[in-house]
């Protein structure tokens, strides 16, 4: 059994605007997850076998790269009381949200921070404001491993998504 969950990888624009709003936080008493483990989660999938993994993967619709759109920070529950700090990202599509075939409740996200007592992010929020994120390139499986510090991630497969200049004539 493998502790897993399928993410959108970020893109390099993308990934550049959740190093700075993560920058941004400065001294908020909240645990910065390190840049190299930040993506937009799909789809937890817990503790399952492997193959049940690869199964899941492979059955996700991948078609065009749906855009991010903007991006600002925020928190869950709430910007004012917030234990998970995350960077939000618009989906204007809908495309993210249909991809994980998410609850209604599903708000496409980059968890940046985690804090153990609830943290106000609005000033942070305001003064960073909005940023355009990017598009992203792949869909991937990754097991999950925790430990003191943190998660690791390990990626065990992905599945790019077509460009939307590829399927221009």
């Amino acid at each position: 059994m493998i502790r897993a969950f399928i993410a959108i990888e970020l893109d390099p624009t993308t990934l550049a605007v959740a190093k700075d709003a993560r920058a941004a936080l400065g001294d908020l008493p909240a645990r910065k997850l390190a840049p190299e483990t930040l993506h937009l989660t799909l789809k937890f999938l817990g503790d399952v076998d492997e193959e049940t993994a690869r199964r899941e993967l492979a059955a996700l619709v991948v078609k065009t790269a749906p855009p991010f759109g903007a991006g600002t920070i925020d928190a869950f529950p709430s910007a004012s009381r917030g234990k998970i700090v995350i960077v939000s990202c618009s989906d204007p599509s809908g495309e993210i949200a249909v991809l994980g075939k998410a609850d209604p409740k599903f708000h496409p996200h980059i968890t940046i921070a985690r804090a153990k007592s609830p943290v106000d992010v609005r000033k942070i929020a305001e003064r960073f404001g909005t940023r355009a994120l990017g598009t992203p390139t792949r869909v991937v499986l990754f097991r999950s491993e925790l430990s003191s510090t943190g998660a690791n991630h390990f990626e065990l497969a992905a599945r790019p998504f077509t460009t939307r200049s590829a399927l221009a004539p």
